[in-house]
């Protein structure tokens, strides 16, 4: 018998053509020699419920290394062991007798800040009782918090982020970049317990909610992130939107990106044609996405979005946002609001309209755009000589005689101010009529600050030319005498 030829087929398979001994010619198909080097992702993880590690041996043959005083020692290591600062290494052999590159995993509990020393290696670390910052390397990492503010970052990798208890208070989880994986266990949180995840929104993130079912959680909008509340706590997790590809419940249950966002109460979507869109006491957030839409706060904290198109968004009770998005976009305070209020036309040029009769004591409105387009303030039941301009760092400050209320806009962000009899001021009027500002000359100039300028920034131009080119102007803040 001999081999007249032999040859691949679909990577994977060895075709022989085989001719006997009576001549007799014949194929056969067999596997292809295993040449593939096994590869190791994470052999440990944590058991929450009793605050154990966990390792979970590979189906290959394998050892065990740890680490004691500087020198690799094989031992034989339980599935489930308590917390020590160690490092083990661990190597498989395959069938076919490919050996692994070993994988080293670095145990440790930290207190205060911990950055690891070995980027390379995975890392388990635990948190202390105060506030901790724990950070992964490149590998695939675990981290768990502990009592305190606890700030955990994952880092590159596949890591994995756990909620570990006894915190009254917030506690960030960033993954960073990889497919990373929260753990929260609903026994854990507190009344006060505020959990943030925060990673981003092109990966494969997941969270395990443990001790609940899909029934026993609520999800809200809450401008661009989703809190899940429970029927029996007032501990809230929130996500960012998008952040997560799915959910997993204690029994099993598992939603999707598309279950999670349609069991989220309190958005409310528009759509190209010129959509009239509400919020009211369960809708908060609002997109009005393409066409010329109006947007109207209701009695909670909101967060309207204009969209593309010619926009018209009027805030409401509580502390609402107002985003204008492209367009020539048209922002109106609405009143009945005794704390902040955000107004932002962002790309084109926007008009504002805020009537003093609106405003409450404690009013404070801000109005934030851009400097290079032509954005107009509207303002209602007030005379030009019966408000005060004053300049506040890069802020610009509208007071009113018989008022405590205020309106913020930033510097050169308004091209006029329009008062309610027809009165217009261009930039150089609002600039001229502006306190608590001093322009100094091209000469030698001496410039005290007074009463009117305290606490605000002094600033003095200096223009000197030295071969025809201009050196930058220098900001100062004198000091009170």
């Amino acid at each position: 018998m001999k081999i007249d030829n032999i040859s691949y087929e679909y990577d994977d398979l060895i075709k022989l053509n085989i001719t006997d001994t009576k001549e007799i010619e014949c194929m056969t198909l067999l596997n292809k020699l295993d040449a593939m080097t096994p590869i190791l992702t994470n052999l440990f993880s944590y058991d929450v419920s009793t605050d154990k590690i966990i390792f979970n041996p590979p189906s290959d043959s394998y050892i065990v290394e740890q680490k004691v005083d500087n020198t690799w020692v094989q031992i034989n290591l339980e599935e489930k062991f308590d917390w020590l600062n160690t490092e083990f290494r661990v190597t498989t052999t395959d069938q076919a007798g490919n050996i692994s590159q070993p994988l080293i995993t670095i145990i440790n509990t930290a207190s205060g800040t911990y950055k690891p020393t070995d980027t390379t290696s995975n890392q388990m670390v635990k948190g202390s009782t105060g506030n901790d910052y724990l950070y992964g390397g490149d590998g695939n990492d675990t981290l768990i918090s502990n009592t305190g503010s606890d700030y955990l970052y994952g880092g590159a990798g596949n890591d994995t982020l756990v909620y570990g208890g006894n915190s009254n208070g917030y506690t960030a989880l960033l993954g960073q970049a990889g497919n990373d994986t929260y753990i929260i266990d609903k026994v854990l949180l507190s009344s006060l317990s505020y959990v943030h995840i925060l990673d981003n929104s092109t990966e494969e993130n997941t969270l395990q909610l443990k001790s609940v079912s899909a029934d026993e959680i609520i999800l809200k909008q809450s401008n661009t992130d989703i809190i899940i509340t429970f029927n029996d706590s007032t501990a809230t997790i929130h996500f960012g939107e998008g952040q997560l590809s799915a959910i997993v419940f204690d029994d099993g249950t598992v939603w999707n990106k598309a279950q999670i966002e349609a069991n989220t109460i309190g958005k409310l979507l528009g759509n190209d044609a010129d959509d009239y869109l509400q919020a009211d006491a369960e809708i908060s957030t609002i997109y009005g996405l393409e066409g010329n839409d109006t947007i109207q706060g209701g009695v909670q904290n909101d967060y309207l979005y204009g969209g593309d198109g010619n926009d018209t968004l009027i805030s409401n009770t509580g502390t609402d946002y107002l985003y204008g998005g492209a367009g020539n976009d048209t922002l109106i305070y609405g009143g009945n609001s005794n704390g902040y209020t955000a107004l932002l036309g962002q790309a084109g040029n926007d008009t504002y309209i805020v009537d003093k009769a609106l405003l409450s004591s404690w009013s404070y409105v801000h109005i934030l755009d851009n400097s290079t387009e032509e954005n107009i303030l509207q303002l209602k039941s007030v005379l030009a000589d019966e408000i005060i301009l004053k300049k506040s760092n890069a802020d610009i400050i509208i007071t009113f005689n018989d008022s405590t209320a205020t309106i913020h806009f930033g510097e050169e962000q308004l091209s006029s101010i329009v008062f309610d009899d027809g009165t217009v001021w261009n930039k150089a009027q609002i600039e001229a009529n502006t306190i608590g500002k001093l322009l100094g000359t091209d000469a030698d100039d001496y410039l005290q600050a007074d009463a009117e300028m305290k606490n605000n920034y002094l600033l003095l131009y200096l223009t000197m030319e030295q071969s025809g080119i201009k050196l930058k102007l220098k900001r100062i803040l004198l000091a009170n005498y």
